[in-house]
């Protein structure tokens, strides 16, 4: 039987250890603090029962970073993080690691192949022949289908366990 429900995650959850499974999903990018991620995360950690998994789906500065190089190299504008959103950074990742509450047993970038055919490829193209983007244009519908390679795009899935 799966149960849904919504809280707080800055405050503690009060049935510890009752979840078999957690999942964010581009939540703890609108905390604005480190410390305040950090407290979230313990949060949904100390929610699941031993073994238990949080599935965290969570944009990544790193990989914007690497887009907006080669955005840079090719004569396109950076792509900015939105004002709301503070970004997990690779720094961040580690300290959640060495709190030892969980294990990362992955890390994929979900939206990698995605962002670099239509923020890198279709933009130059798009740009180069005067054509205005298109959401759904047909290289952003290939690029949907294709196998995730790389680390361009920002929404990363981590799974952890308990």
């Amino acid at each position: 039987v799966a149960t849904f429900e919504r809280g707080n995650i800055l405050t503690e959850i009060e049935d510890k250890s009752s979840y078999d499974y957690a999942i964010t999903q581009r939540c703890l990018i609108n905390l604005q603090t480190d410390d305040e991620k950090i407290d979230a995360f313990k949060n949904i950690v100390n929610s699941l029962r031993p073994g238990g998994s949080y599935i965290m789906v969570e944009s990544s500065i790193d990989p914007l970073i690497k887009t907006n190089k080669v955005r840079k190299e090719l004569g396109l504008p950076e792509i900015k993080e939105p004002w709301h959103n503070k970004f997990f950074t690779r720094d961040l990742i580690e300290n959640l690691r060495n709190l030892k509450i969980a294990e990362l047993v992955d890390e994929i970038n979900i939206t990698s192949t995605y962002y670099f055919m239509s923020r890198i490829i279709y933009a130059k193209l798009a740009m180069d022949s005067g054509e205005e983007l298109k959401y759904d244009s047909e290289i952003n519908k290939l690029a949907k289908l294709m196998p995730i390679t790389g680390d361009f795009g920002p929404v990363k899935l981590w799974i952890w366990q308990k």
